[in-house]
């Protein structure tokens, strides 16, 4: 799937609420999945102490490639920028199935937020860095997957 111009700048507003992290432990709760897209959104997590379930990177932040060492993958997939490619969708899914999983992406893992919250368990929290600003938390729910999959059937 192909993100199209005109729904880039829509994909741009935050699909959660923009957190502070230290008010993240809170959200957790109790055994709830958490799915983290990005890799100083991984690396933050995990310096709070909260393990995300789920972890998908690059290897890359603003266009560089990290200098910390990433978690070994359990799944290396190819996902071209502005793209959800089917390799990305199928590790997901293996991962959501699972219950765990780190997927390294070559390419860009940006777009993997709406596939996650459109198949991740009610409940899970889908995190993600918004640039400059902060991390995103989405608790996944019937509302919050419904547009999800609204906005991918729109990158078709």
């Amino acid at each position: 799937m192909i993100v199209p111009a005109r729904i880039k700048s829509e994909l741009k507003e935050p699909l959660g609420k923009l957190m502070p992290a230290s008010s993240l432990k809170e959200k957790k709760g109790k055994k709830k999945t958490i799915i983290a897209v990005g890799d100083v959104t991984g690396k933050n997590l995990i310096g709070m102490k909260i393990i995300p379930d789920i972890w998908i990177y690059d290897g890359i932040v603003m266009r560089k490639p990290v200098k910390w060492e990433l978690e070994f993958p359990t799944h290396i997939v190819g996902n071209p920028r502005g793209n959800i490619t089917p390799s990305l969708m199928r590790a997901v899914d293996d991962a959501v199935r699972q219950g765990k999983g780190r997927i390294l992406v070559k390419g860009e893992e940006d777009l993997a937020t709406l596939y996650c919250i459109a198949v991740a368990p009610i409940g899970a929290l889908v995190i993600y860095g918004q640039p400059k600003k902060g991390m995103v938390v989405v608790e996944v729910s019937k509302e919050s997957r419904k547009k999800a999959i609204s906005k991918i059937f729109k990158c078709k």
